[in-house]
């Protein structure tokens, strides 16, 4: 093995390890098991871009057009949109660019976090990662 493939072995290890942290670290002071996540789809135009990466903070309450990350009951995938309306522990909510509200609303045990901050297209890189490793995973499973 040359020098500087070690050199690039040892980074990616580095470069991993500190991304598992970094996250570990973000759930413990932000308070949820999923402190950042990336939109994947249109639903939230204009607000929010397929590929941004949304950063979600747990705990206190969640207030009436605030942009929520939540696990769906139905498919059991991550969701970020607006809450439209309250009703007790649970959230109806939709995406800005859809014309009407989901269908079912949120029970509060779903709600992971509230958006805080938006940073503008990062997550694409892990949207094309998961494409390309999606299509490996096509192509040498058949």
């Amino acid at each position: 093995m040359s020098r500087d493939t070690l050199i690039t072995a040892i980074a990616v290890v580095v470069l991993i390890v500190l991304a598992v942290s970094l996250r570990s670290l973000l759930s413990f002071i932000l308070d949820t098991s999923v402190p950042m996540a990336v939109v994947s789809s249109w639903s939230m135009e204009p607000v929010l871009h397929v590929g941004d990466l949304v950063v979600t903070t747990g705990g206190g309450s969640i207030e009436l057009g605030e942009v929520i990350l939540y696990r769906s009951s139905t498919h059991g995938r991550l969701i970020v949109h607006r809450v439209v309306k309250i009703s007790g522990d649970r959230y109806t909510t939709k995406g800005d660019a859809n014309p009407v509200a989901d269908f079912r609303p949120v029970p509060r045990k779903n709600v992971l976090g509230k958006v805080v901050l938006v940073i503008p297209y990062v997550g694409s890189i892990r949207l094309i990662a998961e494409k390309i490793v999606g299509m490996f995973a096509f192509l040498f499973h058949s």
